[in-house]
């Protein structure tokens, strides 16, 4: 993997389902919601320098278990990495929530037409699920790839959004 599809595919992790489905259920919340976002972006950017300067200082295999393993012990180590994992399998079901959510919108138009039948979420919910799997199990190179042109999709729509939007401000919405 070079270094295009390994920045792909951190870039990719952080702007995640959370960037399109956040905004939509925190703006019951008002402006607020604007300072959760830098805050988030704040601690998102030490987590990052955090970690460059830990790999700096211990290049070894295995991210934040290896650190916690050797700064507090193989138990610490081992309840670090243990909640990584169960934080990556929930973190794959607030992906696939959201997936599931935005197709649904898509194909429903908007909620116009009557919402899909359980077979049908069920199944985009597999689909979503599944077919990284499949594409990963072909290879990282493959998987690479394809990290490049969803981020690069997610970044162009990010900046639809961004561009329209701003011609629809409206200050009364900035009230508490």
């Amino acid at each position: 993997m070079g270094l295009r599809q390994a920045t792909a595919l951190i870039v990719g992790n952080i702007i995640g389902v959370g960037i399109f489905s956040l905004p939509g259920s925190l703006s019951a919340y008002g402006p607020i919601t604007l300072l959760s976002m830098v805050l988030v972006t704040v601690g998102a950017l030490a987590l990052a320098l955090l970690f460059a300067g830990l790999s700096r200082r211990l290049p070894a295999d295995g991210g934040p278990y290896a650190y916690s393993r050797v700064a507090f012990g193989n138990r610490v180590g081992f309840f670090n990495g243990w909640s990584y994992w169960i934080m990556a399998w929930s973190g794959n079901a607030a992906i696939v929530t959201g997936w599931v959510l935005y197709v649904e919108y898509l194909l429903t138009q908007g909620g116009a037409e009557p919402a899909l039948p359980r077979w049908a979420l069920i199944g985009i919910a597999l689909l979503g699920l599944w077919l990284p799997a499949f594409i990963n199990l072909n290879g990282v190179s493959k998987m690479a790839s394809v990290q490049v042109v969803t981020t690069v999709l997610k970044f162009l729509a990010l900046a639809v959004v961004s561009l329209v939007g701003v011609f629809f401000i409206d200050t009364a919405n900035f009230r508490p």
